[in-house]
């Protein structure tokens, strides 16, 4: 006859295993660690030899694309970019050519005291000077400044009878 105890396992202390297992862990996890601040203070540090970006150039077809931009609903990026550009001193001719597209686009919003910065700015192309000089005024008639908007207006007209 059989012992009732007999098959029943009898658990044994761990005989060390469980320690072996958990010193692993904790060096496993240790490691881990060193290599986590490891890689983030590499990628952090600047990268010497890597050669600074080329910048923008800005194109005819880019200022043409971004100012259409601007009749669109969610126009806030190409706003961004154009005014960007418009504000770099080496801009030249395209800078002024945005600096009207703003400054229109700002006078359809209301938003005159914008408008009429961009529009000054506009002023220097010998292109664009005619649509500038118009909407300079009609901006300083809109922020009722009616004696510098009538200079302006009369302005235009000497400058440009047709």
């Amino acid at each position: 006859m059989r012992k009732p105890l007999e098959n029943i396992p009898i658990p044994r202390p761990f005989c060390g295993t469980k320690i072996i297992a958990m010193r692993f862990a904790r060096r496993l996890a240790r490691a881990a660690g060193a290599l986590l601040i490891f890689c983030s203070i590499c990628s952090a540090r600047p990268n010497m030899g890597a050669k600074p970006a080329p910048k923008f150039v800005f194109t005819e077809t880019q200022l043409e694309k971004l100012s259409r931009a601007l009749k669109q609903p969610n126009s806030a990026t190409a706003y961004s970019q154009l005014s960007a550009f418009a504000l770099r001193k080496s801009s030249g001719k395209l800078g002024s050519r945005a600096a009207l597209a703003l400054g229109y686009f700002d006078y359809g919003k209301g938003h005159y005291a914008q408008a009429s910065k961009w529009l000054a700015r506009a002023y220097s192309d010998p292109l664009v000077a005619d649509y500038a000089l118009y909407w300079l005024a009609e901006t300083d008639f809109a922020l009722g400044h009616s004696a510098d908007a009538l200079v302006e207006f009369k302005r235009f007209r000497n400058e440009y009878p047709d």
